[in-house]
């Protein structure tokens, strides 16, 4: 997942290094999430659907990459990880 750290007082995403992102590179690592999350989702379906997987452990195995990209997402959107240890309510679940 992305480096990326909010500023608050700018308003602005920065890089590891301290400099600042372009919103497009924002949305790229986003996207990045949404990407890989659909190429496993096709995987397991294709899975489910050659008989290889039982339907129990497809919807296990689903419902734990959905909260994943979710959860990824989330740090993101807030910010980093160490932005949500700092304010337990945002954190995502």
């Amino acid at each position: 997942m992305s480096d990326l750290i909010y500023d608050k007082r700018t308003g602005q995403y920065r890089a590891k290094n301290g400099q600042f992102v372009s919103r497009a590179r924002v949305l790229a690592d986003v996207q990045k999430v949404s990407v890989r999350l659909t190429t496993q989702l096709e995987r397991e379906t294709e899975r489910l659907i050659a008989g290889s997987q039982s339907l129990i452990s497809w919807q296990q195995r689903t419902a734990r990459m959905l909260r994943e990209s979710h959860q990824q997402i989330g740090v993101l959107a807030a910010g980093g990880k160490k932005h949500l240890q700092q304010n337990p309510g945002d954190r995502v679940k």
